[in-house]
């Protein structure tokens, strides 16, 4: 069919690395002034980021006002952690119906993968934080586990959107079955994704401080 996707080789794509470091520039440039304005340095930002990592990974370390919640996030943080440095580094994505190597999606995938890693993985342990001083409720943390739930309902819809684009374009047999992703995958995927927004909406319009 006119239009057919067939699939094609991976190979680098330099314009995708450029985009995608052009795109987080900004953002590491704000974190380094501010880690040396205002975190003591990065000396004392190094010992601090052991010392949450210490806690985010020991899953029997809870208090009293987090319990089960704080494990949750805890596992969240992990989650976030996974998938988006298999989204970052992964020379294919983890949901590719289509496999495609234009600079285009590999600028999606990347920017998608490091997102992840250095902004959602983060303000998830913000939470964390905040449960375990049993401070949920507080009218920022609210606004942060809102901005989490829109966050991904914008990814899942944007899933939901280039899936239907991509069969839209009638691929081929051959370029379904060696897809990195499959419709298994992407329901799955899906599936969680809806259940861990439900978790982020709830605690945003109910948390109790």
């Amino acid at each position: 069919a006119a239009g057919a996707v067939t699939g094609a080789e991976p190979a680098p794509s330099v314009l995708a690395v450029a985009c995608v470091a052009a795109a987080m520039a900004p953002a590491f440039v704000c974190s380094a002034s501010a880690i040396t304005q205002y975190g003591g340095g990065f000396g004392e930002a190094w010992i601090r980021v052991k010392e949450d990592w210490a806690v985010v990974t020991d899953l029997g370390d809870v208090t009293d006002q987090g319990g089960y919640l704080e494990r949750y996030l805890k596992l969240s943080f992990a989650a976030s952690m996974i998938v988006g440095g298999a989204f970052a580094f992964s020379p294919l994505s983890p949901l590719a119906i289509v496999n495609e190597y234009t600079p285009s999606s590999q600028f999606i995938q990347r920017a998608f993968g490091l997102g992840t890693v250095f902004m959602l993985a983060p303000a998830q342990f913000v939470l964390l934080d905040a449960a375990r001083r049993g401070r949920l409720g507080g009218s920022s943390f609210k606004k942060l586990n809102l901005s989490i739930a829109l966050a991904i309902f914008g990814i899942d819809a944007m899933t939901i959107f280039t899936f239907a684009a991509a069969q839209a374009l009638d691929p081929s047999t051959d370029a379904l079955a060696q897809a990195s992703g499959g419709i298994y995958n992407y329901v799955g995927a899906l599936a969680v994704s809806f259940s861990i927004l439900a978790v982020y909406l709830y605690q945003g319009v109910f948390a109790k401080k």
